[in-house]
């Protein structure tokens, strides 16, 4: 049978290639387990998006166009936690506070470094209560943002609203401020504040940016509440105009 012919044909080409021969033969182009398949085999990703096909993920892992490929660490074992303080130091700051996606522990951002170290493949995603959102340690990016692949958003959501309910955290106000936090954030990925970060002279002030970055990290659960006041900076252009 001609599947048979361009399975055999597929183990012999490029990821590249493999796309555009079942842009040529449609059996191949919509045999959805094949590349499910495929994508498990050559990128270890095992979930996906309802509304995506899976050769839509696999072409997505292709061109990478976050520059990584979908977080192939994200899952979840815990069913039961009790969020106090970390297990190793006692910090019981909920903002420093992550858990563990794969044993539960509790964990401040420092020993949450150390424990995935120790934890080689397992142990590399981490929930932040305050901001129900996962971060990899492996990857070294928050999961399932604005930007993200749409498989990992989908997934990423699924799990966070299982962690809503384990934690019977208030989700309404939880997720607002997710979503103002995932907007920012994509805002900063586009190298806005990069600029601004050097100097501190110029259109934001240096104090404000800095509450704005520990708002979007998760170290201030609440959004900056100060107006942006920038009369300062506009007299410290106008002095340098004069000089």
């Amino acid at each position: 049978m001609l599947i048979d012919i361009l399975l055999c044909i597929a183990d012999y080409l490029n990821h590249e290639d493999l796309l555009t021969l079942s842009l040529i033969y449609p059996v191949l182009y919509y045999d959805e387990s094949f590349w499910k398949a495929r994508c498990r085999n050559d990128y270890n990703v095992t979930y996906n998006d309802p509304s995506l096909t899976y050769r839509e993920l696999y072409k997505a892992c292709v061109v990478k166009p976050m520059g990584r490929l979908p977080c192939t660490h994200l899952d979840t074992n815990v069913q039961y936690v009790h969020v106090d303080v970390c297990s190793q130091c006692q910090n019981g700051n909920l903002e420093y506070l992550f858990i563990c996606t794969d044993c539960g522990q509790v964990l401040c951002d420092r020993h949450t470094r150390h424990h995935a170290r120790l934890g080689k493949k397992k142990h590399q995603v981490y929930y932040k209560p305050n901001m129900s959102e996962f971060f990899c340690q492996a990857c070294l990016d928050w999961i399932g943002g604005m930007d993200s692949y749409t498989a990992e958003i989908y997934y990423a959501s699924s799990l966070s609203l299982h962690w809503v309910n384990i934690l019977c955290l208030n989700d309404q106000k939880t997720l607002e401020l997710k979503q103002v936090r995932q907007k920012e954030r994509s805002i900063r990925w586009k190298d806005t504040p990069r600029h601004v970060l050097k100097d501190g002279l110029c259109l934001l002030p240096l104090q404000w940016i800095t509450l704005w970055e520990d708002f979007i990290e998760g170290w201030k659960t609440e959004r900056p509440k100060e107006a942006i006041d920038c009369t300062a900076l506009y007299g410290h252009r106008r002095q340098d105009n004069r000089r």
